[in-house]
């Protein structure tokens, strides 16, 4: 009970630290921001399915953070867009250009569509499925646990200082020592103890009985043996019973043959 009462502690003071401060960091997002009042040709742009925020092709997600804050990514760090082997390096502006000037010329190039998630706001998930944030408190101790297990939660760390801060490091630091090493390996005790103490008790039992068994089987023994000598006595007795009875009346049948 201690232990988990520790390990409560643990978990509510860190993530109540976690709520207050990343409370709905982690669905930070790069949103497309396109003028398209100014583009001369809005049903090209209406042929193109884009996303309303920026995702990345090799992670789960790209978290931005405002300009105004002390965050590692910003929406301008989003690399250019690239189809097979080559980088877009066109806007839409030019591209519309020239295929308005010659719409069967092949135009050389593609429109770096990245270029326009410009706009860092909120939306409606977050990382790893909606399942890793510091939302409240409940999500706050799933992330948590993930982090003490350290199973990916450098990846949590890394989003974390791309929406906040560099230092975010020393929150992470702190929950690996006092989670992994302190809270695990007191489990880990707790458990040895445990079953170190309960296997005193089987073989003290073990003993007891042992000690009971051969007790009672000499107990046993010494009444058999007691038992034994009581039936012989007994048989010796019916025997000189009988054989008194026997010279008895063979005595007096003697004693009247004579007397006759």
């Amino acid at each position: 009970p201690h232990t988990l009462i520790i390990r409560s502690i643990v978990f509510f003071v860190f993530g109540i630290v976690g709520v207050q401060l990343w409370q709905g960091l982690l669905r930070n997002r790069c949103f497309l921001q396109l003028n398209t009042t100014n583009i001369s040709d809005y049903a090209l742009f209406e042929d193109f399915q884009l996303p309303a925020f920026y995702i990345p092709h090799d992670k789960d997600s790209f978290i931005c953070s405002h300009p105004q804050s002390n965050g590692m990514t910003k929406c301008s760090d989003i690399p250019k867009l690239r189809i097979g082997n080559m980088t877009c390096e066109l806007d839409l502006h030019t591209f519309s250009e020239q295929l308005s000037k010659n719409p069967n010329k092949p135009i050389n190039g593609c429109v770096n569509w990245n270029q326009y998630y410009t706009f860092c706001n909120v939306s409606d998930t977050n990382p790893y499925s909606d399942s890793i944030s510091f939302d409240n408190v409940g999500l706050a101790w799933i992330a948590i646990f993930q982090i003490i297990s350290q199973e990916s939660w450098v990846n949590i760390m890394y989003y974390i200082q791309d929406v906040h801060s560099f230092w975010v490091w020393i929150y992470f630091v702190c929950l690996i020592l006092v989670g992994s090493f302190f809270l695990i390996n007191l489990c880990l005790v707790v458990i040895a103890t445990q079953f170190s103490e309960t296997k005193k008790r089987e073989t003290e039992r073990m003993l007891n009985e042992q000690k009971r068994f051969k007790h009672s089987s000499s107990t046993l023994l010494i009444d058999e043996h007691n038992s034994c000598w009581a039936d012989t006595i007994t048989y010796l007795e019916y025997l000189w019973k009988y054989a008194y009875k026997r010279i008895h009346s063979s005595w007096i049948n003697y004693r009247q043959k004579h007397a006759s």
